[in-house]
């Protein structure tokens, strides 16, 4: 984690808000873990750097 997490009320629900590395900010449910916004995971190609995995 990039950040210290963020305990906040979002719309009335008690949420976990939290940036990544990334510069990506995620704001999760606190009772169930469950992400609050859309989550796309994405497939990219790898560099062509030698010994790169």
């Amino acid at each position: 984690m990039a950040t210290q997490p963020i305990f906040i009320d979002l719309g009335g629900m008690p949420a976990l808000v939290f940036g990544a590395k990334a510069g990506l900010v995620y704001a999760l449910d606190r009772a169930t873990g469950q992400p609050l916004t859309e989550v796309q995971e994405v497939l990219v190609k790898p560099g062509t750097i030698p010994g790169e995995q």
